[in-house]
């Protein structure tokens, strides 16, 4: 938190926290900054996460932790300890107390946006350059408070349990009574997404309950649920199932497709060219295209 503020003090009150001009900064604190950040990426990236995390996302996780653990921290460190120990609920409901939780982040974030503008503000040449420490400062926890709005906001969870990308065959049957052949997008222990390989099925629709087989080796498990939800994508349907299944080999051999391999959702490599405003790019990207979907959906229904 003194890291996020002192930046801001300066920008906003001059209140100066380090007593250095511009070239001593250059001399003593750029090459340990630099170096530090060298040694970090270099040893977060031993072992068999190393394509996957770098010490940029340390930094994002940091700030998401520090405004919620800042006060314990003070409490415990004067010897008033927390007589109660919280549990994260595990449902995936998204309430209006939890909503709450970005405000922390949302005032920070506007602050350090404000300290950017007014310190760059009428700046020119000589000055820019002495000040690019500090804009370079309020820069960086610009990025990692965005970050933090990002996953404080959440995004939209339609299924309880952990998704696996999983591309079997196997068939649906429709309201009509007729089979038609599928092949599975992902799966989970309560949830099927799968597309139609003979095109869209118009006996098909949300809130329909339907019986489903998947092939797993030999076997083809027995399913059965309810359309919770039909999507497109491009031209293709996506349809997504609440399933239940029965315990015996068909549980069995379900849980073997689930679980008997990697989770092919979560990204296996991370491109070392991708920058901290490439990723802030493109979350917003995503997230604004998302919006686009809801804001479209809701005009057609009218």
């Amino acid at each position: 938190m003194i890291y996020m503020i002192a930046p801001i003090l300066y920008a906003l009150f001059k209140i100066q926290v380090v007593n250095a001009n511009f070239w001593i900064l250059m001399v003593i604190w750029a090459p340990g900054y630099f170096l530090l950040h060298y040694v970090m990426g270099d040893t977060s990236g031993m072992g068999d996460t190393a394509k996957i995390r770098n010490e940029r996302w340390g930094e994002v996780q940091e700030t998401f932790f520090a405004p919620y653990l800042f006060i314990p921290v003070i409490l415990e460190s004067l010897g008033i300890k927390a007589k109660k120990f919280k549990v994260t609920a595990k449902n995936v409901t998204y309430s209006l107390k939890d909503k709450l939780y970005i405000l922390p982040y949302l005032t920070l974030w506007t602050i350090t946006l404000v300290a950017i503008v007014k310190f760059n503000y009428g700046k020119y040449g000589s000055e820019i350059l002495v000040g690019s420490v500090i804009t370079f400062w309020l820069l960086m926890h610009f990025v990692n408070l965005s970050m933090c709005l990002f996953i404080s906001m959440g995004r939209p969870v339609y299924r309880k349990n952990e998704r696996f990308i999983r591309q079997v065959t196997g068939s649906v049957q429709s309201s009509d009574g007729q089979w038609h052949p599928i092949l599975t997008e992902d799966v989970s222990e309560g949830g099927v997404a799968f597309q139609t390989t003979d095109g869209p099925v118009k006996d098909i629709a949300e809130g329909d309950t339907i019986k489903l087989t998947v092939k797993h080796q030999d076997f083809d498990v027995q399913l059965s649920g309810k359309v919770a939800r039909i999507s497109h994508r491009d031209d293709t349907t996506i349809y997504s199932v609440q399933v239940t299944v029965a315990p015996d080999k068909n549980r069995d051999h379900y849980l073997q497709l689930i679980y008997d391999g990697a989770n092919k959702t979560l990204p296996s490599v991370q491109d070392t060219w991708v920058t901290p405003f490439d990723e802030l790019y493109m979350n917003l990207v995503v997230r604004a295209r998302t919006y686009e979907r809801k804001l479209s959906r809701r005009f057609n229904r009218f």
